[in-house]
């Protein structure tokens, strides 16, 4: 009894990098949320979060919710701000590259210039003070924010890049 055979893609096609690169490309793209066909997100500073843009939160990005570091140089690599509470010398030895400086100890003052709608990614050293800067920036009505569980010791850890 002969079983029908299926059909099979060259060896040419299913051996190449840039297919195995694509496959998981858009497996990462999905776990993310993001469509492959959406337009891709412009950089843009915190002062300019997506909602002041003219943009829509990402569903992502909807809730407040601690995140780990890949998720974040992810967020950070579409455009969402990042936000560094740690102190001004802390922030000169290295940090997220394109993330602003707003210390812990001066939340009051710079959460008014930030627009609470807008979607923030939150970094310190080790997570602590973001988690607390997320939880003060929360009861302040801000509704999309990410908080970096082991903070820059994590990002460094993991290799990312760092700007000085």
């Amino acid at each position: 009894m002969l079983r029908p055979s299926t059909p099979r893609l060259p060896v040419r096609f299913t051996s190449r990098p840039v297919v195995s690169m694509l496959c998981v490309s858009a497996l990462c793209l999905s776990a993310l949320g993001v469509s492959a066909c959406a337009p891709r997100a412009s950089q843009r500073s915190a002062a300019e979060p997506p909602a002041a843009a003219g943009r829509s939160v990402p569903l992502m990005l909807q809730g407040v919710q601690d995140v780990p570091v890949a998720e974040a140089r992810d967020l950070s690599t579409l455009g969402i701000p990042v936000i560094d509470v740690r102190e001004p010398h802390e922030f000169a030895a290295g940090h997220v590259p394109g993330a602003r400086n707003l210390p812990l100890g001066q939340l009051d003052a710079w959460s008014e210039g930030l627009d609470p709608e807008g979607a923030y990614v939150i970094i310190c050293r080790s997570g602590k003070r973001s988690a607390k800067a997320v939880a003060e920036l929360e009861a302040k009505g801000f509704k999309h924010l990410r908080n970096v569980t082991g903070g820059m010791l994590s990002w460094e850890r993991e290799d990312f890049p760092v700007a000085k």
